[in-house]
C-alpha cells in the first residue's frame, strides 16, 4: 500500500475514533438530561410554556429515545476507525475493507435520520399551517 495512502488512512481512523468517543460523551450528556427531566419532573413542567402535565417526564423520553438511537451510528464509527486502523497497519485488505464498509453504514444510517427528520419537520409545518 503507498506510503501517502497509508498515512490518510490512519489519520481518518483517528479522526473517525475521536468523533465516536464525543458521540458517547454526547449519549452520556442526553442520558444525564433525561434522568434530570425525570428526578424533576414537576419544575420541568412548570417551565414548559404549555405546562402540559407530565412534561418533564416526555421530555426525559424523548431525550431518551436519541440516547438509544445515537448508539447505532456509534457502533459503526467505533468498528469503522477499528477496521480501518487495523487493515491499514497488517495492510490486510478485508479488515480495510470491512472498515470503510462500517465507514459507510454510519453515513447510510445518518443520510436515512436527515431525512426522516426533514419529513418530520416539513408534517409539523403542515400541519401548523392546517391547524393555524
Amino acid at each position: 500500500m503507498e506510503e501517502n495512502r497509508k498515512k490518510y488512512l490512519k489519520e481518518i481512523a483517528g479522526w473517525t475514533k475521536f468523533f465516536a468517543v464525543l458521540s458517547v460523551v454526547s449519549i452520556a450528556f442526553l442520558v444525564a438530561m433525561a434522568v434530570l427531566c425525570f428526578v424533576m419532573n414537576e419544575a420541568v413542567t412548570e417551565s414548559l410554556s404549555a405546562g402540559f402535565p407530565g412534561g418533564g417526564i416526555v421530555l426525559g423520553i424523548t431525550y431518551l429515545v436519541i440516547a438509544v438511537v445515537m448508539v447505532i451510528p456509534t457502533v459503526f464509527l467505533f468498528k469503522s476507525a477499528a477496521g480501518v486502523k487495523a487493515g491499514v497497519a497488517s495492510e490486510d485488505d478485508a479488515l480495510l475493507t470491512e472498515g470503510i464498509r462500517n465507514g459507510k453504514s454510519y453515513l447510510k444510517f445518518l443520510g436515512i435520520l436527515e431525512i426522516a427528520a426533514l419529513g418530520i419537520c416539513l408534517l409539523g409545518v403542515i400541519l401548523a399551517l392546517i391547524v393555524g
